[in-house]
């Protein structure tokens, strides 16, 4: 608001950039008769976006003066903010900005924990956790080589796969900590030597990971003693609520879990852990004695690297989880067989409400499946579900039904198959249409949400499927090779890019910028049919806003399309 014009324009919007501070926008308007009028008002443009904060460990010797003076930035790892330029940036070890310079002498000898904040000129503040190792290498403090041990162990599942990204601490009374490697193994140096210890790990993210419906049916069969859980960490896995016991209730927040009804186990943390050379007295009743989640350490008087823990996944029963970064998916049981639904290609018309009944000649074989449906919500609204003779209203998710998303999972409550007489009607779908189409053309199953697959009887895993027939009963034929636009468009957050595929195949999602500048690649393994990637802005790099360019290649074809990404 300084008297200078930034920008003029025709409408009722006037979008731009503008530079932080206090602006005046003023609009002119006239009428046919030639009468005109002026309005004006402020706004103001704040830097309300916190720093970007990347820190690093440090190792430094104390000086012959027994002390050593450390700077907040020497822990810099290349932090960054939108607005203030990276010299104008302020970096201190707590939110107070003027403390910059610590001092570390002999009583800091071995790990500590420090924090490293960074303050915009906005005043803006983030920060980042980081270690840094205090070393005796001239033994100005007389502890070189005599007073400090080291500490460390492997972290694995009972399948003995590492896990990685386990946060470890080290405490006395003050603990320092670290995580696991790819390798599933942590190391302290320089732990002073004659005290007692507490070695404790956790990991508590991404609790669906390794969680399906083949874990339902595990879990199922050992309640009904159709088949135990053979192993103390597979029914420590199994007590889903901490409860120490195995009931149904351990059922219900699994399958919340797997229909994203819940994002988390609301009693228990993603990950559970056990001292690696514990016995069970009881190995078929873990619960009958506290195990040691913790490893104490008395009078630690020399290098300890035995501090093993095996990790148990909360919920997963078959070991799927992915334990470290870049795994390859969990070995196939052998999915050579598709579980098939089927739903009549019914042609709808704006205002009209139909019914949709899924059906599967293969369900008598299966134990149990799950899937994620797709409607497009600018044509479907999904009014009502109509459960079947073996499904109910708990079988269903449907807390992402404004995204046009239904998840389903269901087991067979007797824990066997159905067998061959079994009524092939699962379930009913009610939709209220709200312009012409055809279903085929609306609907569509896949793993975009709850990953698409069944448990045949014989515990091997099923693909499963959905093909449409016409009025007198024969199955549509496939769609070819076909790329979808991205639903919604515009999109905000995150937006869903569906394609259709003739055949099971590799493929590579690309997405360009107007300049032709690659964005963002994902190779995908699709599948025969309907196939769907789900993007989100963080995903995007340091792109906000405008056109973008999406194109799917496969070996054979390939075929692009534009998207628009708003602020």
């Amino acid at each position: 608001d300084d008297g200078s014009v930034d920008a003029t324009g025709d409408g009722q919007h006037q979008g731009g950039l503008y530079a932080v501070g206090t602006h005046r926008i003023t609009y002119h308007a006239s009428d046919g008769c030639g009468n005109t009028a002026t309005c004006s008002f402020l706004f103001t443009i704040e830097d309300c976006k916190k720093p970007t904060v990347f820190c690093q460990p440090v190792t430094v010797g104390i000086m012959q003066t027994g002390a050593i003076q450390i700077w907040a930035s020497d822990f810099d790892a290349g932090s960054f903010d939108n607005c203030t330029s990276v010299a104008n940036l302020e970096l201190s070890f707590s939110s107070d900005k003027n403390d910059k310079l610590k001092t570390y002498t002999c009583n800091d000898i071995g790990l500590q924990n420090v924090e490293m904040w960074v303050t915009d000129e906005a005043g803006n503040q983030d920060f980042c956790q980081t270690t840094i190792t205090i070393q005796d290498n001239m033994n100005t403090c007389g502890t070189q080589d005599s007073l400090v041990v080291h500490v460390g162990g492997l972290i694995a599942n009972w399948e003995n796969e590492s896990v990685e990204n386990v946060m470890v601490e080290v405490s006395n009374g003050n603990a320092v900590m670290q995580y696991t490697d790819q390798s599933g193994t942590y190391e302290f140096s320089n732990i002073p030597m004659g005290y007692d210890y507490t070695i404790t790990p956790s990991l508590n993210e991404d609790h669906r990971n390794g969680v399906t419906t083949y874990d339902l049916v595990l879990l199922n069969r050992h309640i009904l003693g159709v088949q135990k859980l053979d192993s103390p960490y597979k029914l420590i896995a199994a007590d889903v609520n901490h409860s120490g016991t195995i009931t149904v209730a351990d059922m219900v927040d699994m399958r919340k879990l797997i229909l994203f009804v819940a994002n988390e186990f609301p009693s228990n943390t993603s990950w559970r852990f056990v001292a690696a050379d514990y016995v069970f007295p009881d190995p078929a009743n873990p619960f009958a004695t506290d195990f040691p989640e913790v490893m104490n350490i008395n009078d630690l008087d020399h290098d300890m690297m035995t501090g093993d823990f095996v990790a148990v996944k909360i919920g997963d029963l078959n070991g799927t989880a992915q334990t470290y970064t870049f795994e390859e998916d969990a070995e196939d049981r052998g999915a050579d067989e598709t579980l098939t639904f089927y739903a009549e290609n019914k042609s709808f018309s704006a205002g009209e409400t139909f019914r949709v009944p899924f059906t599967s000649d293969k369900i008598g074989e299966v134990l149990g499946y799950q899937f994620t449906l797709n409607f497009d919500t600018d044509r479907l609204e999904l009014a009502d579900i109509l459960p079947g003779e073996k499904t109910t209203f708990d079988n269903f998710g449907q807390s992402l039904l404004d995204e046009g998303i239904l998840t389903t999972s269901w087991i067979n409550a007797e824990g066997q198959s159905p067998g061959p007489s079994a009524n092939g009607l699962l379930f009913t779908l009610v939709f209220r249409a709200k312009a012409d189409g055809k279903l085929k053309d609306a609907l569509w199953l896949n793993s975009l949400r709850t990953p698409a697959e069944a448990c045949h009887s014989t515990m091997k895993k099923m693909e499963v499927s959905l093909a449409f027939r016409d009025e007198q009963g024969t199955v549509v034929a496939p769609e070819p090779f076909i790329l979808y636009q991205n639903i919604p468009n515009p999109f905000k957050d995150e937006t869903v890019i569906g394609f259709n595929l003739p055949e099971a195949t590799t493929v590579t999602l690309k997405i360009f910028d107007l300049n032709g500048k690659v964005i963002r690649t994902q190779n995908v393994e699709g599948r025969k049919g309907y196939n769907a990637i789900s993007i989100k802005q963080s995903e995007l790099k340091d792109w906000n806003s405008g056109v973008l360019f999406y194109q799917l290649e496969t070996p054979e074809q390939v075929a692009s399309r534009k998207m628009t990404l708003m602020k």
